[in-house]
């Protein structure tokens, strides 16, 4: 899973980039799969990558191996299910992690040497 550090890695090298780029931060409508938008097929659509990285708006939630507390987990990003977070992809929020639903997922990290 990714740590949360990568995530706010990449948030501030999006921060650091065009003005495109640094609008995925505060608004990424239609730039994800989101309810009433959804692409049956995750990382196919180049509309739905910034630099390379897919579904980082909508699709679903990934877990993070940030915690927030002794019980739960950070999940980033946004579902593909709720309106309610189709503003941003730097949403932060916890959950328990034996909590599970169809908009919770990960994100594998690769590491470059």
């Amino acid at each position: 899973l990714v740590y949360g550090v990568q995530w706010d890695a990449v948030m501030r090298w999006l921060s650091r980039g065009t003005a495109e780029e640094q609008g995925w931060l505060t608004d990424s409508a239609g730039k994800g799969n989101y309810s009433g938008t959804l692409n049956e097929t995750t990382g196919s659509d180049d509309n739905y990558q910034m630099k390379h990285i897919y579904d980082l708006a909508g699709n679903v939630f990934e877990w993070t191996m940030e915690a927030r507390n002794n019980n739960n987990r950070v999940c980033r990003g946004g579902d593909y299910n709720s309106k309610i977070y189709e503003t941003f992809c730097s949403i932060r929020y916890d959950d328990s992690p034996a909590h599970f639903d169809t908009v919770l997922g990960f994100r594998l990290a690769m590491y470059i040497k």
